[in-house]
């Protein structure tokens, strides 16, 4: 389905999928697993970040996201619906699927277009609804440093975050409940770390059901 479909299909709801480029193709490590758990799995691995977002949003909500424009538009199966978007409004685009989006998942880096996204999901007050997680190459602790450099006094500016904010640890990723960061670690930082991550936050973003007695 295009993406025009499968909001007609949610009604409007989706999850926007917010991330560099280059990341489409990176594979993430294999899971540690004990040697039963790796006898009886079926999953295919090595897989991408994309992939476990998508697997762990599918049947709950449509998971979108700009597609390259240096691409193959044939992707895969399995993946966010794509928009394709001119160097001229990709920007007007994002912004809009920001307000309109029901949670989103950024994927942290340094390039100029992340970090502009990161302003706008911050200038949309879009922060309580986003989980930001750190590109797999901050594993490496002076990438992380380098990422963190950048994006602590983002948030700092933005009163998100008090003046002497530091992570308890090297955090893989964050977000918000009730104003209160909740930090992400993992030391694998593999397949199953970026989906138990995901996991966890639309389980606090769903919303709590009151069964009538």
């Amino acid at each position: 389905m295009s993406v025009t479909e499968a909001l007609r299909e949610s009604k409007g709801r989706y999850a926007l999928y917010l991330r560099p480029f280059g990341i489409d193709k990176t594979l993430l490590p294999k899971p540690k697993l004990p040697l039963i758990s790796r006898l009886l799995s079926i999953r295919p691995f090595p897989t991408r970040i994309e992939e476990e977002l998508f697997d762990v949003t599918d049947g709950y909500i449509p998971l979108i996201a700009v597609g390259n424009p240096t691409a193959n538009k044939d992707t895969a199966g399995g993946l966010a619906f794509r928009d394709w978007v001119d160097d001229e409004h990709w920007q007007s685009y994002v912004r809009n699927k920001i307000k309109e989006a029901e949670s989103i998942v950024l994927l942290l880096d340094s390039t100029r277009g992340v970090l502009w996204e990161l302003e706008n999901v911050i200038e949309q007050s879009a922060a309580p609804k986003t989980m930001f997680l750190f590109h797999p190459r901050a594993q490496r602790p002076e990438d992380w440093q380098d990422l963190t450099r950048q994006i602590i006094p983002v948030l700092i500016s933005n009163k998100l975050l008090p003046a002497d904010f530091q992570f308890a640890s090297r955090a893989m990723g964050f977000y918000f409940v009730d104003s209160e960061l909740v930090e992400i670690y993992n030391s694998n930082w593999s397949t199953t770390s970026y989906r138990t991550a995901i996991s966890c936050y639309l389980s606090d973003r769903a919303p709590i059901k009151h069964q009538a007695t």
